[in-house]
């Protein structure tokens, strides 16, 4: 996750998006690691921008919306982050 930031901070955005995509992916076994690299890699594709990247961005945020509403799709959840996001 640091080394995805640095990348972001110095604006090599295309070079960051493999390790968000393998933190999302690989690292995301408990529900709050689940929250912390999904919406890294969300902002992550807003930041790249592009319609496909948006698109990606909101299934990632919708489908940790979901997990957090108990199941049902397109109900607010209680988390702050997520919702603030979306």
């Amino acid at each position: 996750m640091a080394k995805g930031r640095a990348l972001q901070a110095t604006g090599c955005l295309t070079e960051a998006l493999p390790l968000f995509q393998q933190l999302h992916t690989h690292y995301s076994i408990s529900p709050n690691d689940k929250k912390t690299n999904g919406l890294a890699l969300g902002r992550h594709l807003q930041l790249i921008g592009g319609t496909d990247n948006m698109r990606a961005a909101l299934k990632i945020f919708t489908q940790l919306r979901t997990v957090i509403a108990g199941g049902v799709e397109d109900t607010p959840c209680d988390d702050k982050d997520i919702e603030i996001t979306l």
